[in-house]
């Protein structure tokens, strides 16, 4: 009988320190997918920090190309108005 009592009182203390653990194991669960959900929200805000950088280095390239292209036809011109005067 003695040994049934302390294989009970063993057989409890193995499923408190079970339930405190499992307890215990579920709150670090919650706490990483809190921390991961952060963590995806800041992923996603560097996403699109990084769309809008691409986007506004496409923008200058192409005032770049519009400028060059703007520049050469304001040669031409100035070209031909020299040219004009030097017929004249």
């Amino acid at each position: 009988m003695k040994i049934d009592k302390i294989s009970e009182k063993i057989s409890e203390k193995i499923s408190e320190e079970y339930k405190k653990q499992d307890e215990f194991t579920r709150q670090i669960n919650r706490s990483i997918l809190v921390e991961n959900q952060i963590l995806i929200e800041k992923l996603h805000e560097i996403n699109q920090l990084l769309i809008e950088l691409y986007n506004y280095t496409q923008s200058i390239e192409n005032n770049d190309e519009l400028a060059i292209a703007r520049a050469d036809a304001q040669l031409q011109l100035i070209k031909e108005i020299i040219d004009k005067v030097e017929k004249i």
